[in-house]
């Protein structure tokens, strides 16, 4: 009989690669710490690649300094962290202890863990020069900051059959057409070249190289880093340690006594499961169960959703939905299983919302957007669309950027924003975001807003990241982005949206964009899902009714300025506005 007894803490290295079993790296010297620290490496990790001549120059490292009057970590440049949800920059954790591991012995006796004290050192994020940060958040100004191309480039615009139809010169806020000695955006330029409005970026060249808009976008990404080009966190133990679990609970991203999957590395506090007691015996977590019959979904009839991402049997599947039984079919008929038909619906709506822009009032637009993978969720197929989005992607990380300090997880050191906005998977489930989606809103090609989502059926979606340019706020874009995402889930069929925030803006959430504390029933509902989380904030949420309220749009847009003013600025007096209203969703 195997219990669930306290484990000592082992060493554990973090690495950036493909998710293999085969994958390895090599360890520095051993160190009393609980974690392997590499400082010639930004984020604090030892990576494989070090080696490699292409893997980007490590950035100089430095500490946040906090404020002790809400515990809110500052840039140097006076610049909030997360409004949504943060670290709250305290630099030590109790020693507390923890319970159960996999494969440990029966009548092992409980020990106190030993942590060593932790305190927010990061990569600095000021990569972005002062001329550069007057710059509008577009595709164009992003390839400048990559140095990829040029600023004041020179460029001209073809047609199919290979005809110079006009010349301008590239810019960080848009193109200076010679025909109207103006600045204009790239879709504007291919309008005054007499061209039909369609896929711009491949016919614009840069004279000098006679390199495509859209191949310089393609060089950019592939400039990055690691992470970022193939979405995957590997995390492993030290090759003398068999502890793989995590160090913090999947559902409130906190340590302290914590018992282990003996499936998985995941990790819970009894408490956050709602257990009477600690469970005896082999335990399997909420992810490993069949989300129908909750036992073992570890067996050959075992299949995982493409969109909640929960495990199911098939046998329970067939069941559930009705379907008669079929000896010539033990599996689903293609190669991206759902677990019901409301989450192949979700993913096949979503696979038409991806990359579409979506036209809104006063000129701006929003779109859905997501690091185009093609093991794993939407991939939209045509290469021009992908190189887009990704691009799209990049930029969208620029004005996150802006917003946020960099959330570094304590336990993994992984950048959070950053494997969030680029939807980085890993072999750990608290820290493993594929299924996130970006919104994005537009004016001109300019991104003035952004918030990060993730969808789980359609019982809640959860929304951890949003935030506007510091020079757009106050305009009521933040309330429009908002409007636009849940209009979107209704769209969906979703029942409730989800979000962390700090102790700081729980009032203005609750006041100006109509949510609420957590309930009982939603509490159930995350307690079978990975929910991003952070240490010491605050779930809230909002129901969202299925019910369109068009009739409330004048209404609406009239408050959105004093709402997103009191988004932005932390104020309390902004107006309340609970009803999303209808949009021109395009599908």
């Amino acid at each position: 009989m195997v219990d669930n007894s306290v484990k000592r803490k082992k060493k554990r290295k973090v690495l950036f690669s493909p998710p293999s079993p085969s994958s390895s790296s090599s360890s520095s010297s051993s160190s009393s710490s609980d974690y392997i620290i590499d400082t010639s490496r930004p984020q604090t990790r030892r990576s494989r690649y070090e080696n490699d001549p292409n893997y980007p120059e490590p950035k100089l490292k430095r500490t946040l300094r906090s404020i002790s009057s809400n515990g809110i970590n500052i840039r140097e440049d006076g610049v909030p962290a997360s409004e949504v949800g943060c670290s709250d920059g305290r630099k030590t954790t109790p020693q507390r202890k923890r319970k159960g591991g996999r494969g440990e012995a029966s009548g092992s006796t409980s020990r106190r863990r030993r942590r060593r004290s932790i305190h927010y050192t990061t990569r600095s994020t000021s990569k972005i020069s002062s001329q550069c940060s007057s710059w509008k958040r577009t595709i164009l100004s992003w390839l400048i900051e990559s140095r990829v191309v040029q600023h004041n480039a020179q460029i001209v615009y073809k047609n199919e059959t290979g005809d110079l139809l006009l010349q301008g010169v590239l810019t960080g806020d848009g193109i200076w057409c010679a025909c109207c000695n103006n600045i204009i955006t790239v879709s504007e330029f291919q309008l005054h070249a007499g061209d039909e409005p369609n896929r711009p970026y491949h016919r614009i060249f840069i004279a000098e190289t006679g390199v495509s808009l859209l191949a310089c976008q393609a060089e950019a990404w592939n400039k990055q880093g690691i992470p970022e080009k193939q979405g995957f966190h590997l995390i492993e133990p030290k090759e003398d340690v068999l502890d793989t679990n995590d160090d913090a609970c999947v559902v409130c991203a906190d340590g302290g006594n914590l018992i282990c999957c003996d499936k998985c590395p995941s990790t819970y506090h009894i408490s956050c499961l709602e257990l009477e007691g600690e469970p005896q015996g082999e335990w399997r977590c909420p992810a490993c169960t069949c989300k129908f019959c909750h036992t073992n979904a570890f067996d050959i009839s075992t299949f995982t959703c493409s969109q909640c991402e929960r495990k199911y049997h098939w046998e329970c599947f067939r069941e559930n939905e009705g379907m008669e039984i079929d000896l010539n079919m033990d599996g689903p008929s293609t190669s991206t299983p759902f677990c019901s038909s409301i989450c192949s619906e979700i993913y096949e709506k979503l696979g038409k919302l991806v990359g579409v822009r979506n036209e809104l009032e006063e000129g701006l637009s929003w779109t859905l957007v997501r690091r185009m993978n093609p093991e794993c969720g939407v991939y939209l197929e045509e290469l021009y669309d992908r190189t887009v989005c990704n691009s799209k992607i990049a930029v969208a990380m620029t004005v996150m950027e802006e917003c946020f300090e960099p959330v570094i997880d304590r336990h993994t050191q992984i950048d959070v924003v950053r494997s969030v906005i680029y939807n980085c998977g890993s072999n750990f489930p608290r820290i493993s975001f594929e299924g996130f989606y970006t919104a994005i809103l537009e004016r001109d090609e300019e991104i003035l807003s952004v918030a990060s989502l993730r969808i789980h059926g359609n019982k809640l979606a959860e929304m951890p990241f949003i935030a506007t340019r510091p020079n757009c706020r106050g305009k009521g874009l933040c309330h429009k982005l908002m409007v636009a995402i849940e209009s979107t889930l209704c769209f969906l069929q979703v029942e409730y949206l989800v979000i962390p925030s700090i102790q700081k803006r729980v009032k203005m959430w609750k006041q100006s964009y109509g949510f609420q504390p957590i309930q009982d029933k939603v509490m159930r509902e995350i307690i079978k899902i990975k929910s991003l989380m952070f240490h010491g904030a605050i779930r809230l949420q909002k129901p969202l009714s299925i019910q369109k309220a068009a009739a409330n749009e004048a209404s609406n847009g009239a408050d959105a300025g004093n709402a997103d003013m009191a988004h932005e600025s932390g104020s309390d007096d902004g107006s309340s506005d609970a009803s999303p209203f209808d949009l021109n969703i395009s599908l």
